[in-house]
């Protein structure tokens, strides 16, 4: 899905969560998951579960505008 043979997420609160362009698109991976991806090229932005991580956004680090800011 990412090209990589792992993913780097950032975990935010989805309510501090804000997409600077465009509008994501969504599907139910599993009874828990919800992958969120871009609407007109299918990039995958960010994951969530409300079940186990209620209110957070899982998001692909590649994805943020400055991907060399996000630290560990």
């Amino acid at each position: 899905m990412n090209g990589a043979p792992f993913s780097v997420y950032a975990v935010v609160r989805q309510k501090d969560f804000r997409l600077a362009s465009g509008e994501t698109s969504s599907y139910r991976a599993t009874e828990r998951t919800t992958k969120h991806f871009c609407g007109a090229c299918g990039t995958p932005i960010y994951n969530s579960n409300p079940i186990t991580y209620q209110g957070l956004a899982m998001i692909y680090v590649g994805t943020t505008e400055d991907p060399q800011k996000c630290v560990p």
